[in-house]
């Protein structure tokens, strides 16, 4: 079974205002109240750089990439979620991407929602494949079997943290991934403000407090 037409451009139309796919029967753009990054605002933005090849940095990037279980490094659960949006056929099964006990991710800062990461949080800064694909999120069965990008179930997932599938012949239960954690725009810049703005090849080393000067 395919996805219905009807869902492939429900989706499609939601991504163009900038809102996931979660809500997957036949609720309209007004129904869905989750965010994706198509829309960018401060706390989108990262502001420390992300490595050409994947790997975990100190209070910026966590890795999830652990197959055993209870490590603060493991691998991210997937956790089927009804309540978020009713099943249908091909029409999609919607999963929550959420933090497992014992994870490093418990404690670190959430850029999204400036709160502290806890056990069963939906985690909703995963760093996405387009930054190198090296960093490619991989999904995982129960047995913890990779489910390819092009497996039959046709699954995509959102870096806000839901997955959704066609259907769940083979659950998603993990997560293999790396989690952005650092600053943002909307926490690294904290107010600029000024009383004149200056453009000169010959900005002075040491201005005047309030003068803002742009050196050319």
């Amino acid at each position: 079974m395919a996805w219905s037409a009807a869902s492939i451009y429900q989706a499609a139309f939601k991504k163009l205002f900038g809102l996931s796919h979660t809500e997957v029967k036949d609720f309209p753009l007004g129904n869905e109240g989750n965010p994706s990054q198509l829309t960018i605002i401060s706390k989108d933005v990262y502001t420390d750089s992300i490595p050409t090849e994947a790997a975990e940095v100190a209070d910026q990037i966590v890795a999830c990439t652990n197959s055993t279980d209870a490590q603060e490094n493991s691998y991210l659960t997937v956790v089927a979620d009804d309540t978020l949006a009713p099943n249908g056929a091909g029409e999609g099964i919607p999963y929550l991407i959420k933090v497992p006990a014992s994870h490093g991710l418990i404690g670190e800062i959430n850029p999204l929602t400036g709160a502290a990461y806890e056990q069963g949080d939906v985690v909703q800064s995963i760093i996405p494949k387009k930054f190198g694909t090296t960093w490619r999120p991989i999904l995982y069965d129960a047995t913890k079997t990779e489910i390819p990008p092009l497996s039959s179930l046709d699954w995509f997932m959102d870096e806000r943290g839901f997955v959704i599938i066609r259907d769940n012949s083979s659950v998603p239960t993990y997560l293999k991934c790396w989690v952005y954690v650092g600053k943002t725009v909307d926490n690294k810049v904290t107010g600029v403000s000024c009383s004149r703005i200056t453009v000169s090849a010959d900005a002075p080393a040491n201005p005047t407090t309030g003068d803002l000067w742009v050196d050319i």
